[in-house]
């Protein structure tokens, strides 16, 4: 597969905001690794954990500062986050009870799930924050 990883025209030009979703696409670059290494279902599950946990942290961050500056956009911006928790969540059920889950089409989910995220929901409060003076 193609390198997968941050590239700065996915920069919110928030720092904090944009060092969180550096750590999330780490967990996305170590799976893109071990399936390109034939290793996908050795560290599927910790990844997933790891992204769980992390998106988790990364969601309440944003969704404290939507309800902290008022951002109006914040209910359909929850939305999104809770139907990814969801996606996650039923991958790691499935992984958890057995079923065969091809790691490379966790891979695909996550990349384009946050890619698609940041560019249009993320990037639509960007200036909101700025102007409000989130770092």
């Amino acid at each position: 597969m193609e390198k997968i990883e941050w590239n700065e025209w996915l920069s919110l030009k928030i720092p904090s905001i944009d060092e969180e979703h550096r750590k999330l696409f780490d967990y996305i670059r170590q799976l893109n690794e071990a399936v390109t290494n034939d290793r996908g279902e050795e560290v599927l599950k910790s990844v997933l954990d790891g992204m769980a946990r992390y998106a988790d942290y990364h969601f309440k961050h944003e969704e404290e500062l939507f309800e902290t500056h008022k951002y109006p956009g914040e209910a359909a911006h929850a939305e999104a986050h809770k139907n990814y928790v969801t996606r996650v969540n039923d991958f790691m059920k499935s992984h958890e009870a057995g079923n065969s889950i091809n790691p490379k089409l966790v891979l695909i989910f996550l990349n384009n799930w946050w890619i698609n995220h940041i560019t249009t929901e993320d990037k639509a409060y960007s200036a909101f924050m700025i102007e409000k003076g989130v770092q």
